[in-house]
């Protein structure tokens, strides 16, 4: 009837707690790395972006896709 009565091993309040901030710290760090890497692209030319096979319009969308993956992960 209760988890532990079954013997269903279930995860300690700490050990939950932990997983929520390594992962709250991976998708912060992986927000800034995001935010930088806009950052630097935005700041390109529009031939300098050409160069890279970019276009100025690419950098929102592509900026929210690597956010997207990283938060999967």
């Amino acid at each position: 009837m209760f988890a532990h009565a079954a013997g269903a091993a279930s995860p300690s309040f700490i050990d939950s707690a932990l997983h929520f901030v390594w992962r709250t710290r991976a998708a912060l760090a992986s927000a800034v790395e995001a935010n930088r890497v806009y950052g630097e692209l935005s700041r390109l030319s529009a031939d300098q972006l050409q160069a890279r096979g970019l276009v100025r319009e690419d950098l929102p969308r592509m900026t929210l896709r690597a956010l997207t993956h990283a938060s999967s992960l």
